[in-house]
């Protein structure tokens, strides 16, 4: 296998990681996106650090681009899971920018993945209520917590009190 001058497997991104502990977000996402062109965006530790990229930019405050970035994780994901934490962290990013029309067929499509482990279903439901509820779509919404309400998810007595609070009057 192939090393990279100063990049050798994880040890690249102890650099990187270093800043992001520190809080020096933008720093951090430089010397990532540099891990990243070193190793030509393959191994083990490239969707860690794609990943991180995208978590960098929503501590910074940037939303839309960390969506866009965990987007384009989801994108090149091999590994299922990775693909759903991608989606599922785009999601919550176009959901915090005020833009629920980008986060809700995010959530959607996590959430009709019987596949997907429950309890991301789960939550990617709850949230999809959350975007129809920002989007102004009362019966959306309420549609959405009806469906946690019906199953056993440790999210059904939070859907149970959301439903009532938005019950017409």
């Amino acid at each position: 296998e192939r090393q990279f001058q100063g990049f050798a497997g994880d040890q690249g991104l102890g650099f990187a990681d270093h800043l992001f502990a520190d809080g020096d977000f933008y720093r951090a996402i430089t010397e990532y996106r540099r891990y990243l062109f070193e190793v030509k965006g393959q191994g083990d530790a490239a969707a860690r650090a794609a990943c991180a990229i995208g978590e960098a930019l929503f501590r910074g405050g940037q939303f839309e681009a960390a969506a866009i970035q965990w987007d384009e994780v989801a994108q090149r994901a091999q590994d299922q899971d990775l693909r759903w934490q991608a989606l599922f962290s785009a999601g919550l990013a176009y959901l915090t920018a005020e833009q629920s029309f980008a986060a809700k067929p995010r959530f959607r499509l996590i959430a009709e993945d019987e596949s997907a482990p429950a309890l991301l279903r789960a939550h990617a439901q709850w949230f999809l209520a959350w975007g129809h509820l920002d989007a102004g779509e009362i019966e959306l919404a309420r549609m959405a917590l009806d469906g946690l309400i019906a199953s056993e998810s440790p999210l059904k007595k939070q859907a149970q009190g959301l439903s009532s609070a938005i019950a017409p009057e």
